[in-house]
Protein backbone atom coordinates (compact mmCIF):
# COMPACT_ATOMS: atom_id res chain seq x y z
CA UNK A 1 0.00 0.00 0.00
CA UNK A 2 1.49 3.36 -1.07
CA UNK A 3 1.20 5.86 1.77
CA UNK A 4 1.66 9.57 1.07
CA UNK A 5 3.06 11.63 3.96
CA UNK A 6 2.30 15.30 4.43
CA UNK A 7 4.56 17.18 6.84
CA UNK A 8 2.64 20.40 7.48
CA UNK A 9 4.20 23.47 9.08
CA UNK A 10 2.82 26.82 10.14
CA UNK A 11 5.03 29.81 9.24
CA UNK A 12 7.28 31.50 11.80
CA UNK A 13 6.19 34.41 13.96
CA UNK A 14 5.50 37.86 12.55
CA UNK A 15 5.23 41.24 14.26
CA UNK A 16 1.47 41.07 13.65
CA UNK A 17 1.29 37.71 15.47
CA UNK A 18 3.06 39.33 18.41
CA UNK A 19 0.84 42.43 18.50
CA UNK A 20 -2.46 40.65 17.80
CA UNK A 21 -3.15 42.32 14.45
CA UNK A 22 -5.15 40.33 11.91
CA UNK A 23 -3.02 39.52 8.83
CA UNK A 24 -5.24 37.40 6.61
CA UNK A 25 -3.74 37.44 3.12
CA UNK A 26 -1.70 40.61 3.65
CA UNK A 27 2.01 40.15 2.96
CA UNK A 28 3.75 40.37 6.34
CA UNK A 29 7.40 39.28 6.82
CA UNK A 30 8.78 37.13 9.62
CA UNK A 31 10.11 39.04 12.61
CA UNK A 32 13.47 38.28 14.23
CA UNK A 33 12.03 35.53 16.40
CA UNK A 34 10.20 34.07 13.40
CA UNK A 35 13.47 33.76 11.51
CA UNK A 36 15.05 32.01 14.51
CA UNK A 37 12.07 29.64 14.71
CA UNK A 38 12.51 28.73 11.04
CA UNK A 39 16.18 27.95 11.68
CA UNK A 40 15.22 25.64 14.55
CA UNK A 41 12.73 23.93 12.26
CA UNK A 42 15.51 23.46 9.70
CA UNK A 43 17.48 21.64 12.39
CA UNK A 44 14.51 19.39 13.05
CA UNK A 45 14.16 18.56 9.34
CA UNK A 46 17.87 18.11 8.65
CA UNK A 47 18.41 14.67 7.14
CA UNK A 48 14.78 14.37 6.01
CA UNK A 49 14.00 14.22 2.29
CA UNK A 50 10.88 15.40 0.47
CA UNK A 51 9.52 14.71 -2.98
CA UNK A 52 7.98 18.17 -3.11
CA UNK A 53 7.86 21.32 -0.98
CA UNK A 54 4.80 23.56 -1.23
CA UNK A 55 4.20 26.88 0.48
CA UNK A 56 1.66 29.64 0.53
CA UNK A 57 2.94 32.35 -1.79
CA UNK A 58 2.85 34.91 1.05
CA UNK A 59 6.27 36.02 2.27
CA UNK A 60 6.00 34.65 5.80
CA UNK A 61 5.36 31.14 4.49
CA UNK A 62 7.84 31.27 1.59
CA UNK A 63 10.64 32.53 3.87
CA UNK A 64 9.92 29.81 6.43
CA UNK A 65 10.02 27.18 3.67
CA UNK A 66 13.30 28.45 2.19
CA UNK A 67 15.02 28.40 5.59
CA UNK A 68 13.53 25.07 6.68
CA UNK A 69 14.24 23.23 3.41
CA UNK A 70 17.46 24.72 1.99
CA UNK A 71 18.31 23.53 -1.50
CA UNK A 72 14.76 22.40 -2.25
CA UNK A 73 12.57 23.93 -4.92
CA UNK A 74 9.73 25.73 -3.15
CA UNK A 75 6.47 25.58 -5.09
CA UNK A 76 4.27 28.60 -4.26
CA UNK A 77 0.55 27.85 -4.21
CA UNK A 78 -2.22 30.40 -3.66
CA UNK A 79 -4.49 27.63 -2.38
CA UNK A 80 -2.32 27.57 0.76
CA UNK A 81 -2.85 31.27 1.56
CA UNK A 82 -4.38 32.19 4.90
CA UNK A 83 -8.14 32.67 5.14
CA UNK A 84 -9.07 35.87 3.28
CA UNK A 85 -10.24 37.90 6.28
CA UNK A 86 -11.31 40.90 4.23
CA UNK A 87 -12.30 43.92 6.31
CA UNK A 88 -10.66 42.50 9.44
CA UNK A 89 -7.13 42.82 8.05
CA UNK A 90 -4.93 45.39 9.79
CA UNK A 91 -7.21 45.56 12.83
CA UNK A 92 -6.53 44.21 16.30
CA UNK A 93 -8.73 41.48 17.71
CA UNK A 94 -10.51 43.94 20.09
CA UNK A 95 -11.24 46.18 17.10
CA UNK A 96 -12.65 43.26 15.11
CA UNK A 97 -14.83 42.24 18.08
CA UNK A 98 -16.19 45.80 18.33
CA UNK A 99 -16.77 46.36 14.61
CA UNK A 100 -17.92 42.88 13.56
CA UNK A 101 -19.29 41.21 16.71
CA UNK A 102 -21.52 38.68 14.92
CA UNK A 103 -18.76 37.68 12.52
CA UNK A 104 -16.23 37.35 15.32
CA UNK A 105 -18.59 35.14 17.35
CA UNK A 106 -19.14 33.00 14.26
CA UNK A 107 -15.39 32.70 13.78
CA UNK A 108 -14.65 31.75 17.39
CA UNK A 109 -17.58 29.33 17.53
CA UNK A 110 -16.66 27.90 14.10
CA UNK A 111 -20.20 28.33 12.80
CA UNK A 112 -21.22 26.76 9.53
CA UNK A 113 -21.94 29.50 7.00
CA UNK A 114 -19.46 31.88 8.64
CA UNK A 115 -18.44 34.66 6.21
CA UNK A 116 -16.11 37.62 6.70
CA UNK A 117 -17.07 41.02 5.27
CA UNK A 118 -15.06 41.47 2.09
CA UNK A 119 -13.43 38.07 2.49
CA UNK A 120 -14.08 34.33 2.26
CA UNK A 121 -16.70 32.13 3.82
CA UNK A 122 -15.66 29.14 5.89
CA UNK A 123 -17.04 26.92 3.11
CA UNK A 124 -14.87 28.60 0.46
CA UNK A 125 -11.77 28.13 2.61
CA UNK A 126 -12.58 24.47 3.17
CA UNK A 127 -13.16 23.90 -0.54
CA UNK A 128 -9.82 25.30 -1.70
CA UNK A 129 -7.78 23.65 1.06
CA UNK A 130 -9.46 20.27 0.66
CA UNK A 131 -8.94 20.40 -3.11
CA UNK A 132 -5.22 21.10 -2.59
CA UNK A 133 -4.80 18.11 -0.26
CA UNK A 134 -6.63 15.67 -2.51
CA UNK A 135 -4.78 16.77 -5.65
CA UNK A 136 -1.39 16.71 -3.92
CA UNK A 137 -2.12 13.23 -2.56
CA UNK A 138 -2.84 12.00 -6.11
CA UNK A 139 0.16 13.77 -7.63
CA UNK A 140 2.66 12.52 -5.03
CA UNK A 141 1.19 9.11 -4.19
CA UNK A 142 3.62 7.14 -2.06
CA UNK A 143 5.85 10.20 -1.57
CA UNK A 144 6.63 12.66 1.17
CA UNK A 145 5.47 16.28 0.89
CA UNK A 146 6.40 19.31 3.00
CA UNK A 147 3.74 22.03 3.19
CA UNK A 148 4.19 25.46 4.80
CA UNK A 149 0.99 27.40 5.38
CA UNK A 150 -1.06 29.32 7.96
CA UNK A 151 -3.05 28.81 11.16
CA UNK A 152 -6.61 28.70 9.77
CA UNK A 153 -5.58 26.70 6.71
CA UNK A 154 -3.91 23.99 8.81
CA UNK A 155 -6.98 23.78 11.05
CA UNK A 156 -9.06 23.18 7.91
CA UNK A 157 -6.58 20.49 6.83
CA UNK A 158 -7.14 18.75 10.16
CA UNK A 159 -10.89 18.95 9.63
CA UNK A 160 -10.48 17.40 6.16
CA UNK A 161 -8.23 14.61 7.41
CA UNK A 162 -10.63 13.73 10.24
CA UNK A 163 -13.67 13.93 7.95
CA UNK A 164 -15.19 16.36 10.44
CA UNK A 165 -18.03 18.57 9.18
CA UNK A 166 -19.30 20.07 12.42
CA UNK A 167 -18.07 22.96 14.55
CA UNK A 168 -15.06 22.66 16.83
CA UNK A 169 -16.11 22.96 20.50
CA UNK A 170 -12.70 24.63 20.95
CA UNK A 171 -10.48 25.74 18.08
CA UNK A 172 -7.43 23.41 17.99
CA UNK A 173 -4.19 25.25 18.71
CA UNK A 174 -1.48 25.53 16.07
CA UNK A 175 1.79 27.23 17.06
CA UNK A 176 4.31 29.02 14.86
CA UNK A 177 6.55 26.52 13.01
CA UNK A 178 4.65 23.66 14.61
CA UNK A 179 4.82 20.37 12.72
CA UNK A 180 1.77 18.21 11.98
CA UNK A 181 1.71 15.02 9.92
CA UNK A 182 -1.15 13.71 7.78
CA UNK A 183 -1.05 10.39 5.94
CA UNK A 184 -3.04 9.23 2.92
CA UNK A 185 -3.13 5.57 1.88
CA UNK A 186 -4.94 6.25 -1.37
CA UNK A 187 -8.36 5.71 0.14
CA UNK A 188 -8.42 7.37 3.53
CA UNK A 189 -6.66 9.98 5.64
CA UNK A 190 -4.86 9.35 8.93
CA UNK A 191 -3.68 11.86 11.53
CA UNK A 192 -0.01 11.22 12.34
CA UNK A 193 0.66 14.04 14.81
CA UNK A 194 -0.61 17.52 15.61
CA UNK A 195 1.10 20.77 16.62
CA UNK A 196 4.50 19.32 17.54
CA UNK A 197 6.74 22.19 18.69
CA UNK A 198 9.38 20.12 20.50
CA UNK A 199 12.08 21.47 18.16
CA UNK A 200 11.57 24.96 19.56
CA UNK A 201 12.81 24.13 23.07
CA UNK A 202 12.59 27.48 24.93
CA UNK A 203 11.78 29.53 21.82
CA UNK A 204 8.25 30.95 21.99
CA UNK A 205 5.54 29.72 19.59
CA UNK A 206 2.36 31.81 19.46
CA UNK A 207 -0.78 29.62 19.24
CA UNK A 208 -2.91 32.36 17.68
CA UNK A 209 -2.72 34.87 14.86
CA UNK A 210 -4.68 34.95 11.65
Amino acid sequence: MAVTEFWVVRHGRTAANQSGVVQGQSNVPLDELGLRQAELLAGRLRGESFDAVYASDLDRAMTTARIAAPGCEIIPDRALREWNLGAWVGKTVPEVKALFPEEWDGFVEDREGMTVTGGESRAQLQERVGAFLEEAARRHRGGRVLVVSHCCVIRVMLRHVLGFSGSWPHQPQIGNVSLSRFLNDGGSWILGCWNDTSHLANCASAPDGY
